[in-house]
C-alpha cells in the first residue's frame, strides 16, 4: 500500500512539473508586433529575425510564426520557445553572437542536415527584423565567403538505400502473417518507414531537405509522379494496397541510384563497430563486403 502511495505522490509531482511549464502565456492575445518589440526592448536581445513566410507576401491565415532571437548573453538553457502568437502557433529559435560568429568561421562545410547549416541558411534568406548593434547585418553579407554545407554524399545515400530496403523487408515480412499483432506493427512500421522514404527521396538526389511545402513544390515541378503516388498512398485504406504502394514510392525515390535490395541479397550499414562511438571518415562498401565474404569463406 505504502508502495503505491509512493509512486503516486512521485507522478503527480511529475505531473505538476509539467503543468508548470506550460501555464497559460499571454502572448496569445499580442500581435507579432507587440512581441517583437518587448524582446527588443530587453538588454539581452541583441536582433532578431524573421524566418519563413512570417513577416512576407506569402504569409497566409494559417501561416505560423517563425522567430530567431539572436542573445548577446543567454543566461538560462532557452533553446526553442513553442508558444501561441496572436492565436497563432509560434516556433522562436534561440541563438547567440557567439554561436553565429562560430558559425560563420568555419574553415570547412556545414553537413546540411546540421543545425549550423540551418542557421546558414536563415542568414542567407530570412528578413532582419530588429538589428541593435547591425551585427545581424553583418553576418549576413559575411554568408558570402561561408563554405556552402556539404550535402549528402556517397555515405548517406548508400545508408539511404540500405534502410529504405531493410524497412521494406521487415514491412512485407509482417504482412504475410495474418494474427492482429502482426497487423498493428504493420501499421506503426508505416508510420515512420513512408516518412523515410519521403525524406530520403531528397538525399539520394544530393537535395537538403527544406520542410514540406517545399517538399510538395518540388515534386510538383520536378516529380508529379511521385507527389501523385504519395497521395494514392494517403487515400488507400487497405493495409495490402497501401504495403504495396510503399513499395512504389521507395522504388521512385531510390530511382536515380539503384533498385532496392530485398530477399536473397545481402546489405552491409557501413561504420565503425556497433557500440564504440566511433567514426569513419569514409567507409569503403566493397572493403566491408569483400571482408563479410571472406568471414563466410
Amino acid at each position: 500500500m505504502g508502495s503505491h502511495s509512493s509512486a503516486d505522490a512521485r507522478a503527480t509531482c511529475d505531473t505538476r512539473h509539467m503543468q508548470a511549464h506550460g501555464l497559460p502565456t499571454p502572448t496569445t492575445s499580442w500581435t507579432l508586433d507587440e512581441l517583437l518589440g518587448k524582446l527588443a526592448s530587453h538588454d539581452h536581445v541583441n536582433s532578431v529575425m524573421l524566418l519563413g513566410s512570417t513577416g512576407t507576401a506569402v504569409f497566409t491565415p494559417t501561416s505560423d510564426y517563425d522567430v530567431l532571437l539572436v542573445f548577446s548573453v543567454l543566461p538560462a538553457p532557452l533553446r526553442i520557445v513553442n508558444t501561441w502568437i496572436d492565436g497563432r502557433l509560434a516556433e522562436i529559435f534561440c541563438t547567440t553572437t557567439a554561436a553565429i560568429e562560430r558559425i560563420l568561421r568555419a574553415p570547412t562545410p556545414w553537413p546540411d542536415t546540421s543545425e549550423e547549416a540551418t542557421v546558414l541558411g536563415w542568414l542567407k534568406s530570412s528578413r532582419v527584423h530588429f538589428d541593435r548593434d547591425g551585427d545581424l547585418n553583418r553576418s549576413q553579407t559575411r554568408t558570402a565567403m561561408v563554405p556552402t554545407p556539404e550535402l549528402p554524399g556517397d555515405h548517406a545515400i548508400y545508408e539511404a538505400w540500405r534502410k529504405i530496403g531493410y524497412n521494406l523487408a521487415q514491412v512485407k515480412r509482417y504482412l504475410v502473417a495474418d494474427d492482429p499483432v502482426s497487423q498493428t506493427v504493420i501499421e506503426l512500421r508505416l508510420l515512420y518507414s513512408v516518412d523515410e522514404v519521403k525524406a530520403h527521396y531528397f538525399t539520394v538526389r544530393r537535395l537538403g531537405w527544406r520542410g514540406e511545402k517545399p517538399a510538395i513544390r518540388y515534386w510538383t515541378d520536378h516529380d508529379p509522379d511521385f507527389l501523385a503516388k504519395l497521395r494514392e498512398y494517403f487515400a488507400e485504406t487497405d493495409r495490402r494496397e497501401r504495403v504495396a504502394l510503399y513499395e512504389e514510392l521507395a522504388q521512385l525515390a531510390l530511382a536515380p541510384v539503384a533498385d532496392l535490395w530485398g530477399f536473397a541479397e545481402t546489405a552491409i550499414s557501413l561504420g565503425a563497430a556497433y557500440g564504440s562511438g566511433g567514426t569513419l571518415d569514409a567507409p569503403s562498401p566493397v572493403q566491408a563486403r569483400d571482408y563479410w565474404q571472406d568471414l563466410l569463406n
